[in-house]
């Protein structure tokens, strides 16, 4: 907090914050918050105001066009008044989560606006853990930029770092994490094996390799279970994983075997 400077916090936790509501003939009627808010930002010479979030300032319907219409455009008066710019805050809804646009109610919230940003969580790969600190912000669209582009973030120390382009420390520090879950899912494989105890790849079984490692062997280092469940996944790519079977046709069973790579290979 003590790197962000000219910074006018406003917490409204309790309070009533609808900017404009829409009795009677559905006219929008500015609130009280609203005339406070332009006020204060011409006071303090504001350039930025950022609104979290719709759902707390708009008293209207957000299904209904000319409604959020009229919000929208006084909010676009408000950036006018201060020759600056307005952000404002909402949730997707459920479908626009689905549909990866994160838009919720009626399209003018989209079409009313000359900018529109998403923030999500990437979608992990097949077999891959979730990232939980990974992030994308994604431009949606633009009246003066091309939409469409992306930046790839990650959760830092309390911030999102941007991530695109050149590989950063963080990116490195996940290469890293699964290398390393990789030589500990092949170690634990071993492990298990001189204590005679063999694992397989059938998930739902009770010698299934992520949790065997994770309950019995003592190489896991720290990695979860998802971890070296990717980490599997990844190195029977790499061939460096083979299921092999054995026993009679009624009886047939399977287990994992650790190949030993080429000089060079990993």
């Amino acid at each position: 907090m003590g790197d962000l400077m000219d910074v006018y916090w406003v917490a409204r936790a309790g309070l009533e914050n609808v900017m404009m509501n829409f009795p009677g003939d559905g006219s929008g009627e500015r609130m009280p918050f609203f005339e406070q808010v332009l006020s204060k930002a011409r006071e303090i010479g504001a350039q930025l105001i950022i609104f979290d979030t719709a759902a707390d300032l708009f008293g209207g319907n957000e299904n209904i066009r000319p409604q959020v219409r009229q919000f929208i455009n006084a909010l676009t008066g408000i950036a006018l008044s201060i020759d600056g710019t307005v952000l404002l805050l909402a949730h997707p809804s459920q479908s626009g989560k689905a549909s990866g646009t994160g838009e919720s109610g009626s399209t003018a919230w989209n079409n009313s606006v000359r900018s529109r940003l998403y923030f999500t969580r990437p979608t992990p790969e097949k077999g891959e853990p979730e990232d939980k600190d990974a992030r994308i912000l994604s431009r949606q669209k633009s009246n003066y930029a091309r939409a469409g582009a992306s930046i790839s973030m990650r959760y830092v120390d309390g911030a999102f770092i941007a991530t695109s382009g050149e590989a950063s420390e963080d990116d490195a520090w996940m290469l890293d994490r699964k290398r390393g879950a990789e030589h500990a899912f092949l170690a634990g494989v071993e492990d298990l094996a001189l204590k005679k105890f063999r694992c397989n790849a059938h998930k739902g079984q009770a010698n299934y390799a992520p949790k065997a490692i994770m309950e019995k062997a003592t190489t896991t280092q720290g990695f979860t279970h998802d971890e070296l469940e990717a980490a599997m996944n990844r190195l029977f790519k790499k061939k460096r994983l083979k299921s092999v079977e054995e026993g009679p046709a009624s009886r047939r069973r399977s287990y994992l075997s650790v190949i030993e790579p080429e000089l060079g290979d990993f």
